[in-house]
């Protein structure tokens, strides 16, 4: 090799390095930006972020998809219960759009992904209800930023 090649491949070599180094300190920082976007914004769970009628609608789907595995009140059973203080230390300063995504890619057990992001959010909605988180005026938005703006929080 001459020594014009090896210092090509010495060039190379550390552009890639720092290329990659970029990209890993990208991906690490990445997955809290949105924890990091919710506690900017101020408002959490207890703000009233959702309204009865849509908990409503989310009950129904509750009990059609869930309850069979999280329980009819929500207190656990086949899975994790989706109330009360283990569900809120588990989930506490995460930012919505987590909790919804989960159930939509992941849930129902039985046939994951079936769930429309409405559907997710209308759950959530009426988990919040259960968990006796305040009302609000607005319907919570299915919409990732809006989500993403807020954290859950103890009740």
């Amino acid at each position: 090799m001459s020594l014009y090649s090896a210092r090509i491949v010495r060039v190379t070599f550390r552009t890639l390095w720092v290329l990659g180094l970029i990209t890993f300190s990208y991906l690490l920082a990445n997955p809290l930006l949105p924890t990091l976007r919710a506690f900017e914004q101020g408002r959490t769970v207890n703000d009233g972020v959702y309204t009865s009628e849509q908990a409503t609608r989310g009950q129904v789907i509750y009990d059609e998809q869930c309850g069979f595995c999280h329980g009819e009140d929500m207190s656990g059973g086949q899975a994790p219960g989706l109330a009360g203080q283990d569900f809120v230390a588990f989930w506490d300063t995460a930012p919505l759009s987590e909790l919804v995504n989960k159930i939509q890619t992941t849930m129902p057990q039985s046939s994951p992904g079936m769930l429309s992001g409405q559907d997710s959010t209308d759950i959530v909605a009426y988990m919040l209800q259960v968990g006796e988180y305040p009302t609000g005026d607005t319907e919570l938005s299915a919409d990732t930023e809006t989500l993403d703006s807020i954290v859950i929080a103890a009740p």
